[in-house]
């Protein structure tokens, strides 16, 4: 949805569900079906929870009732990209990445000391 990946034809799914509108700040639109778009892992995870009914300052105003019809989502499709896009190349993301990194690899030493505890005992 956001880069243009086919990814119902390299993979026959869509390699993430996002929520367009991040249910921590819309938990009431978590099942909104219309809420819901295909992402690849990648924008995914640059996303995150940006909300995209924030833009350049001016906010779209979105409540429990507010319908989101096509042209709404539509921008906020658009909101989405742009963040993503801006995101993308900057150095925001490999500084994620390495500090993702530098997590997991201390969480992997972290299991294995456990479980090496665990066998011993």
């Amino acid at each position: 949805m956001y880069c243009g990946k086919d990814l119902w034809e390299k993979f026959g799914i869509p390699a993430c569900t996002d929520h367009l509108l991040p249910r921590s700040v819309y938990p009431q639109r978590a099942h909104d079906v219309d809420n819901l778009v295909a992402a690849c892992a990648d924008c995914n995870a640059i996303k995150r929870n940006y909300d995209p009914s924030k833009e350049n300052g001016k906010e779209i105003i979105i409540t429990e009732m507010t319908e989101i019809t096509e042209e709404l989502r539509e921008r906020l499709i658009n909101n989405a990209k742009e963040e993503i896009k801006r995101k993308a190349n900057s150095d925001y993301w490999k500084k994620e990445f390495e500090t993702a990194k530098v997590l997991f690899t201390e969480a992997v030493a972290k299991y294995r000391a456990c479980k090496e505890f665990a066998a011993a005992a």
